[in-house]
């Protein structure tokens, strides 16, 4: 395992049971999941809809925070600004 994927590890670890207060908490949201054969449209489809601010996803960023994504989103607003 490499340096920086024990680290991930590590504050996996560590933020697993923190609990972060969220604006949606204790509503049920529906989930769209994008899928279809390749060369398809898929991507367009997904692009188009993260753009419109409608939908949430999972960035790379939030997805490396695999036991608590709440603590990963709020990571990525918190470097929001130095992200560009």
């Amino acid at each position: 395992m490499r340096d920086h994927e024990k680290l991930l590890d590590a504050v996996n670890s560590g933020v697993a049971a923190l609990e972060l207060p969220s604006a949606d908490a204790g509503r049920d949201l529906p989930v769209l999941f994008v899928t279809g054969v390749p060369r398809s449209g898929t991507t367009l489809a997904y692009q188009v809809l993260c753009a419109s601010g409608v939908f949430g996803f999972a960035t790379n960023l939030i997805a490396r925070f695999y036991r608590n994504p709440a603590f990963g989103a709020a990571v990525e607003e918190l470097l929001r600004p130095l992200l560009g």
